[in-house]
């Protein structure tokens, strides 16, 4: 089966996808520059195009708890050491 993960290492696009329903599956911290999210499935291209024109429709309440749990996630790790709902 082909792993559909998707790594990004942008704070808001992880946050908006979350938002939307996806999942943080991990935390890579391979670089010690820069940690990447990795969530369950990348954008499709609707999701992409929302981010990218500012016309997201993801409900800011979501929005903001997901980027609480991802700045979380980048001070404290993973909670349990795995999958992040």
């Amino acid at each position: 089966m082909e792993n559909l993960n998707f790594k990004t290492s942008d704070l808001w696009l992880a946050g908006y996808m979350i938002a939307l329903g996806n999942a943080l599956v991990g935390v890579d911290r391979s670089n010690p520059r820069r940690t990447a999210f990795i969530l369950a499935r990348p954008p499709t291209a609707e999701e992409q195009a929302g981010f990218d024109s500012g016309n997201g429709l993801a409900p800011i309440g979501a929005l903001m708890g997901a980027i609480r749990k991802l700045k979380r996630c980048l001070y404290d790790g993973m909670p349990g050491g795995g999958r992040y709902d």
